[in-house]
């Protein structure tokens, strides 16, 4: 069980996830654990992923040999296709025909599950930040700057509607800045795990890829900035309940017409 959040900003791309790990055998879930490790940076490099960290594992591997110096001459539509076709041959059609065979042979129910995995990556392209979703299929897409968010994983049909919330308060027509988007994610991340039972947990991490002295960084944010992060949330909320009690408190007091 897992969310995943991703958002294109105008000064560079912020990741978000929570730390819930639910371990399967034979297709059913067995146990859950905390902390798992959802985000991961290196260089210029962001990925996030809900599924199998298995799979995962071996999709990253492809993904960096594939965007570690992409062709500065091939457009990113090419480039994002070249990742499809290379992830695909190399590890999906691997994994699905092995499930296959599995299903056919022992007859275990759900073994798909083992092969799933859904994908963010943000990395640079043509001197541009692109943010790019691959879904349990290998299929690529841009996030475009009309909808320059995008949630993964179990979580997302709980995070979607927050996400639009956020995004008609504080960035309705344009990208919103990191700072925006980092409490977008970290606001929308705190409504997912509080409303939902199915297994989202904290602590939450963050990942951001901006300009640092002239060069695209990808870096995990610490500790102690994840906090004051969820502590601008706190404080947000607060200032909501104020708001509320005052308007219930400054409401006239309703009075019966004569008879």
């Amino acid at each position: 069980m897992t969310v995943v959040i991703g958002i294109r900003c105008t000064n560079g791309i912020v990741l978000g996830a929570d730390s819930a790990a639910t371990f399967m055998s034979q297709g059913q879930a067995t146990a859950q654990q905390r902390s798992m490790r959802k985000l991961t940076t290196k260089g210029t490099l962001m990925t996030g992923f809900a599924g199998s960290q298995g799979v995962a594992q071996r999709l990253c591997g492809q993904i960096e040999m594939v965007l570690h110096n992409p062709p500065t001459d091939t457009r990113t539509h090419e480039i994002v296709q070249q990742l499809r076709r290379t992830l695909w041959s190399t590890v999906l059609q691997l994994e699905m025909t092995a499930v296959r065979d599995t299903r056919e042979a022992l007859r275990i129910p759900g073994c798909e599950a083992s092969s799933q995995c859904e994908m963010l990556v943000a990395t640079v392209l043509n001197e541009r930040h692109e943010l790019i979703h691959i879904n349990e299929h290998g299929g690529t897409a841009l996030v475009e700057d009309d909808v320059p968010y995008v949630a993964i994983g179990i979580g997302q049909s709980i995070a979607y509607p927050f996400l639009g919330f956020t995004r008609r308060m504080f960035w309705q027509s344009e990208l919103p800045s990191i700072a925006t988007a980092t409490f977008s994610i970290m606001w929308t991340l705190m409504h997912v795990v509080d409303s939902n039972a199915a297994g989202m947990s904290r602590p939450f991490s963050l990942a951001m890829l901006e300009p640092q002295s002239g060069q695209w960084t990808a870096r995990e944010v610490a500790h102690a900035e994840l906090k004051e992060h969820e502590d601008r949330v706190v404080e947000a909320e607060q200032l909501l309940r104020d708001w509320g009690v005052g308007m219930t408190e400054s409401k006239p007091e309703r009075t019966l017409p004569p008879e």
